[in-house]
C-alpha cells in the first residue's frame, strides 16, 4: 500500500577473437605433435607444429591476422605437398583438408571458410586434372579417376555453405543479442531516470510519502526524508524497526485507526487516518494519513 501523510495545519584485437585464435592454434599445435610422436609424417608434422608454435605466439602478442593466415595457409600447403608425393585421393592427408577448412572457419570466420574452400576446391580440381593427364603418378594413379576427385570437391563445397550458413546464423544470434541487450540497457536507463525523477519529486512536496503495506505488521519499504522534519527520525529510524510506525502512534488511536484501515481496504476504498503521533522529543502531533492500495506484481 502506498500512502502519504502529513501534519494535519500542511579496435585492437578484441579480447574474445584472440582468445579462439590462441585457443585453436594451442589445439592445432598439440594434435601436430601427437602426429610427429606416433611417427605419422613425423618430419612434416614437426615443421607444422613449429609454424603453429610461431603462429601462437604471434597471437598471444596481438598479432592475429598473421598468426590465422599464417597457419592456415602453411597447413594447407603441407597438406597438399603430403597429397602429391604420396597417393594423391587415396592419401590419409586428405583428412587434414576439412580438418583446415573447419579451422579456417573458426580463425577466420565467414571469409576464412570462403578462401579456404575455395582453395582446397582448387586444389582437389587441379590434382584431378594431373593425375588424369599423367602427370602427377602415384601407386594408386590406375585406380583413381576425375570423377572422385570432383566428388571430394563437391564434398568440400558442402562443407564450405554449410558452415558458411553455421557462422552467418551465428553471426546474427550474436548481432540480434547485443542489440537486445542494448535496448534492454537503455530501457534499464529510462527506468532509473523516471525513480529519481519520481524520487526527486517526492522529496520536495510539503508532506511524507511511504510505501509500506498495510497493518500492523506490514513491511515498509521506502519513507521520504520529511520524515525527519516533522517527527524528528530519519527515514533509517523508521524503516530500521518493522514496527516503528505503530509504535510511535498514540495508544489511545492504535486499535481504532488500524480497524478503520481494515474496512477501507476490505471495501476497496483509499484509507484516511487521523491519529496522534509521537515525534522524536516526546511530543505528541496530530497527523492526517491518507493510502492508496495497489498490488505490488512482482
Amino acid at each position: 500500500m502506498k500512502k502519504k501523510f502529513s501534519p494535519a495545519t500542511s579496435a585492437p584485437t578484441p579480447k574474445n577473437d584472440q582468445k579462439t585464435v590462441v585457443y585453436v592454434l594451442a589445439v592445432a599445435f598439440v594434435g601436430a605433435l601427437i602426429l610427429a610422436l606416433i611417427n605419422i609424417n613425423p618430419w612434416q608434422m614437426i615443421s607444422l607444429g613449429v609454424v603453429f608454435l610461431a603462429s601462437l605466439w604471434l597471437a598471444v602478442r596481438g598479432y592475429t591476422g598473421a598468426a590465422r593466415w599464417g597457419a592456415l595457409f602453411a597447413s594447407l600447403g603441407l597438406i597438399s605437398g603430403l597429397m602429391l608425393s604420396n597417393y594423391g585421393i587415396r592419401d590419409t592427408a586428405i583428412v587434414g583438408l576439412v580438418v583446415v577448412l573447419i579451422s579456417a572457419g573458426l580463425l577466420a570466420g565467414r571469409r576464412g571458410t570462403l578462401i579456404v574452400g575455395s582453395l582446397i576446391i582448387l586444389l582437389v580440381i587441379a590434382m584431378g586434372i594431373l593425375e588424369t593427364q599423367g602427370i602427377l603418378v602415384n601407386e594408386f594413379s590406375q585406380y583413381n579417376v576425375f570423377a572422385d576427385y570432383f566428388v571430394v570437391s563437391i564434398c568440400i563445397a558442402l562443407v564450405s555453405i554449410l558452415q558458411w550458413l553455421v557462422i552467418n546464423q551465428l553471426n546474427e544470434n550474436v548481432v540480434k543479442a547485443k542489440s537486445e541487450l542494448t535496448e534492454r540497457k537503455l530501457i534499464e536507463e529510462k527506468l532509473r531516470n523516471a525513480e529519481n525523477r519520481y524520487r526527486n519529486l517526492v522529496e520536495r512536496i510539503p508532506a511524507v510519502v511511504y510505501v509500506a503495506e498495510p497493518g500492523q505488521n506490514g513491511k515498509w519499504q521506502y519513507i521520504s526524508p520529511q520524515v525527519a522534519t516533522i517527527t524528528g527520525f530519519t527515514s533509517e529510524e523508521w524503516l530500521g524497526d518493522q514496527q516503528f510506525w505503530y509504535k510511535q502512534i498514540h495508544p489511545d488511536d492504535r486499535t481504532s485507526n488500524m480497524e478503520r484501515e481494515k474496512h477501507a481496504l476490505k471495501a476497496g476504498i483509499m484509507p484516511r487516518l487521523e491519529y496522534r503521533l509521537k515525534t522524536k522529543d516526546g511530543r505528541y502531533i496530530w497527523i492526517y494519513d491518507e493510502g492508496l492500495f495497489f498490488v505490488d506484481a512482482e
